[in-house]
This record gives structure tokens, sequence and C-alpha cells, in this order.
């Protein structure tokens, strides 16, 4: 009886302890102590490790693709072509795989850091790349480094797997390296957030060249797109969906439309489009697209009823050079802004060429401040 009594007594103590420590991680910064991050915290467009290109990788996990195989270190394993990543950490990814893909299968709340460090994968049916599921994944370009992903066909179609750099969860690529990217369809894809915030990025894709469901953010970036449907695309129908870019180069010399999401935002960074159709398109009724810095260039030489500005809701210039030429044939316009809908457009700083119709001139008063 007394052993059972102690036993108790342990179990009371060591669930004290525990709702202890739970409540002082809880409240650290109350106590006057510095909680633990996991660099994913905060609020913004950017966290610490989408920006963190440079990590250290003295620790993590070595993937040596051989052609038609491939050494694993740890953290996951070989099998019928594939390199399977199935563990959180960090891996360092070499060498040349022929045919397959590497597949990170991980469980939801892991997130993986894969630094691709002179890789090549080629994949005759499918995802080079393919993030079947994790919370987040960080693919980082090492400096000096040239890195490819190719599919050259999708044939299994009810996957949904469409693009040679495939994630159904948020997707970060950074680092200072260069990243090509060829597919028979989309090139890179994220279900949820797409973040580019360095290296040198070229894709040439049959259809959309960067897709994403909730979001593509781009800082720092150098991205180059060859793409037979949409430059970029946000394809979220609900007004939450975005495309922003704030520095960095977006440079698309063949595509359908340039940029497509229901909400853009333009605040800094050098972008050139080639477009067939219009160069933005915020597509839905109440979207906003809202220029306030960096330098926009859009050429249509040849596109009837193409716009170079398109908002179905309203467009806000505040800032930044924007340069829109465009065929004379047609119905196209400048800027097109929902008017007919409640939307309006409104010029309230920087410089646009060609200047927008009478109707649409500089507005006297800046726009107030919106939240996407």
């Amino acid at each position: 009886m007394a052993a059972s009594k102690r036993i108790d007594l342990i179990c009371v103590t060591i669930t004290v302890l525990a709702l202890l420590i739970t409540v002082l991680f809880m409240n650290g910064e109350a106590l006057g102590l510095t909680p633990v991050s996991d660099g994913d915290a905060g609020e913004g467009y950017f966290t610490e490790n989408d920006l963190d290109g440079d990590w250290d990788a003295s620790g993590a996990y070595t993937v040596t693709l051989t052609g038609g195989g491939a050494e694993i270190s740890g953290g996951g394993y070989f099998l019928d072509g594939a390199v399977h990543i199935v563990s959180a950490g960090r891996y360092v990814v070499t060498g040349t795989l022929d045919d397959g893909q590497i597949l990170i299968d991980a469980q939801k709340s892991d997130k993986i850091w894969l630094c691709l460090a002179g890789a090549s994968v080629t994949n005759r049916d499918g995802a080079a790349l393919e993030i079947a599921q994790a919370e987040k994944v960080f693919l980082t370009l090492r400096e000096g480094t040239e890195n490819s992903l190719i599919s050259q066909a999708f044939t299994d179609t009810a996957s949904g797997v469409d693009g040679a750099l495939y994630s159904r969860d948020d997707l970060t690529i950074n680092g200072s390296g260069a990243l090509t990217v060829e597919s028979a369809g989309h090139g890179i894809v994220g279900n949820d957030d797409l973040v580019l915030t360095g290296g040198s990025v070229t894709v040439t894709a049959a259809e959309d060249g960067l897709h994403a469901n909730d979001s593509v953010r781009i800082r720092t970036a150098e991205i180059t797109v060859n793409a037979g449907d949409d430059g970029v695309t946000v394809s979220n129908d609900a007004l939450t969906g975005c495309f922003y870019m704030e520095s960095g180069t977006l440079t698309v010399p063949a595509c359908y439309e340039g940029v497509e999401a229901q909400q853009i935002t333009v605040a800094g960074g050098s972008i050139d489009l080639r477009p067939q159709d219009d160069g933005f398109n915020a597509k839905e009724t109440g979207s906003v697209l809202e220029i306030s810095g960096g330098n926009i260039r859009i050429v249509n030489q040849s596109g009837r009823d193409a716009d170079g500005l398109d908002s179905n809701g309203s467009i806000y210039i505040t800032g930044g050079d924007v340069f829109i030429s465009l065929s004379g044939s047609g119905g196209n316009a400048a800027l097109d802004a929902g008017t007919e809908t409640g939307g309006v457009c409104l010029i309230s700083g920087g410089t646009v060429l060609p200047p927008a119709p009478p109707r649409w001139r500089r507005a006297s008063t800046p726009p107030r401040p919106r939240a996407l």
C-alpha cells in the first residue's frame, strides 16, 4: 500500500512539473525569458527560414545520386527509382539521377531542408522532385552550383501531380546557386504558398511556369520563365490568394498571360513581361492590383483585347515606373479597371508610360492603405 501511495505521489509531481514547464514556455516573454523560435514565426510575407539560404550543412544527411541509384546516409532510402525522404531534417543532394525522382513524404509536422549542391534529376514520367507531405520544405540552391529538375511527361493524371517540381505543402526556394526546371506540364507547383527568396531560377514549361494555390512571393530571386500558358498563376479563387514581389527580377519572354492572381502587389524589383494576352490580371471582382515601387515593362506586339494592367476590381499606382506597349489593333487598353463593378483606377505617384486615358489621370489624393 505504501509503495502504491509513493507511485501516486510521483505521478502527481511529474504532472505538476509538466504543467509548470508548459506555462513557462507559453509565457516566456512575460517572465523575461527568451522563447525558442524555429524561424517561421511572426507576421509578414517572409520568415527567417525563408531568407536563410546559407544554413549550416555540416551535420546534414547526404544524398549522392549515382545515375541509376542513390546512396543516402540517413533519413530516407532508395526504392524503385526514387529517393524517399521520410523524416524531418537537413539533406544535401549531389550527383545525377537519370530516370527517377526525389520524393519527400514525411509527417505533417516535419520541416525539411533540402540543399541542391550540384544535383540533376530527370523523370521520364512524372515529377523530378515531389513533395507529397511535410509541414514545409526549404529548397536551397548552394552557392556556385548548377542544378536541374526535368520532367519529360505526365501520364498519371489521377494523382494530380503536374509539375517538374511539385509540392502539396508550403515550399520555399532560396540560396544563391542556379536551378533549371524543364517540364511537359507546369514548371514549379505549390498547392499552398510558393516563396522564392534567392537563387537564379530558369523555368521552361509547356503550361504555367510558376503555379500556386495560395500565393507566390518573391524577394531577391532572379527568375526567368518561358511558358506555354501563364508565366505566374495563383489559382485560388478566394480574394486571399496573392502575388507579391518585393525585390529581385522576374523575366517572362514567352507566355499567354504574364501574372494572374486575385491580389497583385508589386513593391519593388524588376519585371519584364512579353505576353500574348494581359500583362497583369487581377482576375476576380473586388481584386486589387497595386504598384508602389519597382520597374515594370509589359510589351505585347500582337495581342487583341489584351491589357497591360487588368483588374476586375481596382488599380492603385503610388510609385514605381511602369512602361506598357500594346498592339494598336483590337480592344487593347494599357490600364483596365473594373469600374462597372465598383472598382477604381487611381494614380498618385510613380511614372506610367504611355499616359493613362483622361478618366484615369492622376488622383488628387492618394488612396487609403489597404491590407490584402
